[in-house]
């Protein structure tokens, strides 16, 4: 299988994660998002929509746990 994610820096500057981007946390087992393409007000951050057990969800979540992997498909 052909793979096309490319693995991106783990940065703390908001800017470098862009809308489509995979970031992968340190949470339980291993936790994924996605960034969409609405911004969080008043910040550089968009939001995240991902799945903590009740279901998807859109938070400010990018830098709320340790992020372990960055990618852009």
């Amino acid at each position: 299988m052909n793979s096309h994610l490319a693995l991106l820096p783990i940065t703390q500057n908001a800017t470098d994660y862009l809308p489509g981007d995979l970031v992968f946390w340190d949470v339980g087992y291993g936790h994924v998002g996605i960034v969409i393409d609405e911004k969080v007000p008043g910040t550089d951050r968009y939001y995240m929509v991902h799945n903590c057990g009740a279901g998807p969800q859109k938070e400010d979540f990018l830098f709320a746990a340790v992020i372990v992997d960055h990618g852009r498909w």
